[in-house]
Protein backbone atom coordinates (compact mmCIF):
# COMPACT_ATOMS: atom_id res chain seq x y z
CA UNK A 1 0.00 0.00 0.00
CA UNK A 2 1.29 3.64 -0.64
CA UNK A 3 1.88 5.97 1.66
CA UNK A 4 0.23 9.60 1.32
CA UNK A 5 2.87 12.44 0.94
CA UNK A 6 2.42 15.95 1.42
CA UNK A 7 4.53 19.11 0.30
CA UNK A 8 5.21 21.73 2.76
CA UNK A 9 6.50 24.91 1.47
CA UNK A 10 9.41 26.10 3.46
CA UNK A 11 10.48 29.69 3.84
CA UNK A 12 14.54 30.48 2.74
CA UNK A 13 14.61 33.83 5.20
CA UNK A 14 17.73 35.79 5.16
CA UNK A 15 20.56 35.44 2.64
CA UNK A 16 22.43 38.30 1.15
CA UNK A 17 23.93 35.53 -1.61
CA UNK A 18 26.63 37.82 -2.64
CA UNK A 19 28.44 38.02 0.69
CA UNK A 20 27.23 34.31 1.68
CA UNK A 21 27.93 30.90 -0.71
CA UNK A 22 25.92 28.84 1.13
CA UNK A 23 23.25 28.57 3.73
CA UNK A 24 22.00 25.94 6.12
CA UNK A 25 17.85 25.54 6.51
CA UNK A 26 15.95 23.33 8.80
CA UNK A 27 13.27 22.32 6.90
CA UNK A 28 11.71 20.50 10.03
CA UNK A 29 11.49 16.97 8.58
CA UNK A 30 13.76 14.25 8.44
CA UNK A 31 15.73 13.88 5.35
CA UNK A 32 15.08 10.08 5.19
CA UNK A 33 11.31 11.22 4.37
CA UNK A 34 11.93 13.70 1.89
CA UNK A 35 11.17 12.83 -1.64
CA UNK A 36 11.55 15.80 -3.74
CA UNK A 37 13.00 19.17 -3.47
CA UNK A 38 12.42 22.51 -5.60
CA UNK A 39 14.69 25.62 -4.14
CA UNK A 40 13.31 28.63 -5.45
CA UNK A 41 15.22 31.89 -5.62
CA UNK A 42 13.91 35.58 -5.75
CA UNK A 43 15.83 38.66 -5.97
CA UNK A 44 16.18 41.38 -4.62
CA UNK A 45 13.03 43.37 -6.01
CA UNK A 46 11.13 40.28 -6.17
CA UNK A 47 10.39 40.27 -9.94
CA UNK A 48 12.59 37.39 -10.85
CA UNK A 49 11.86 33.83 -9.47
CA UNK A 50 14.67 30.80 -10.31
CA UNK A 51 14.97 27.29 -9.53
CA UNK A 52 18.32 26.68 -7.82
CA UNK A 53 20.12 24.65 -9.74
CA UNK A 54 17.77 25.50 -13.08
CA UNK A 55 21.30 26.08 -14.82
CA UNK A 56 23.32 23.32 -13.46
CA UNK A 57 26.63 24.54 -12.65
CA UNK A 58 26.17 27.98 -13.03
CA UNK A 59 23.49 28.60 -10.61
CA UNK A 60 24.04 26.22 -7.98
CA UNK A 61 22.47 23.41 -5.51
CA UNK A 62 21.48 21.80 -2.37
CA UNK A 63 22.52 19.00 -0.68
CA UNK A 64 22.10 16.90 2.49
CA UNK A 65 24.86 16.52 4.83
CA UNK A 66 24.31 14.38 7.82
CA UNK A 67 26.62 15.76 10.18
CA UNK A 68 25.12 18.96 10.23
CA UNK A 69 22.06 17.35 11.92
CA UNK A 70 18.63 15.29 10.46
CA UNK A 71 16.57 17.83 9.20
CA UNK A 72 19.27 20.20 7.86
CA UNK A 73 19.40 21.06 3.79
CA UNK A 74 22.32 23.38 2.46
CA UNK A 75 21.79 25.52 -0.26
CA UNK A 76 24.93 26.58 -2.47
CA UNK A 77 24.97 28.89 -4.97
CA UNK A 78 28.31 28.75 -7.60
CA UNK A 79 31.12 31.21 -7.09
CA UNK A 80 30.47 33.10 -10.39
CA UNK A 81 27.16 32.03 -11.03
CA UNK A 82 24.42 33.29 -12.38
CA UNK A 83 22.98 34.15 -7.84
CA UNK A 84 26.65 35.72 -7.56
CA UNK A 85 25.19 39.15 -8.60
CA UNK A 86 24.47 42.64 -6.72
CA UNK A 87 20.60 41.62 -7.92
CA UNK A 88 20.70 38.77 -4.83
CA UNK A 89 22.54 40.92 -2.01
CA UNK A 90 20.14 41.86 0.16
CA UNK A 91 20.59 40.45 4.06
CA UNK A 92 17.43 41.21 5.53
CA UNK A 93 14.86 39.72 3.08
CA UNK A 94 13.00 36.07 2.41
CA UNK A 95 15.39 35.16 -0.36
CA UNK A 96 13.04 32.22 -1.59
CA UNK A 97 11.28 28.92 -0.42
CA UNK A 98 11.39 25.35 -0.62
CA UNK A 99 8.69 22.84 -1.26
CA UNK A 100 9.43 19.49 -0.46
CA UNK A 101 7.49 16.87 -0.86
CA UNK A 102 7.27 14.32 2.38
CA UNK A 103 6.34 10.77 2.67
CA UNK A 104 5.76 10.32 6.51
Amino acid sequence: MARASHMPVVNIENWDMAAAASIDVDVGYHYNTWRHICVMIRDDLGTTIRRLGYKGSLSGSWFHDPLKGDTILTLERKIGGDFDSVDYDTAVFNRGFIRMAIVP
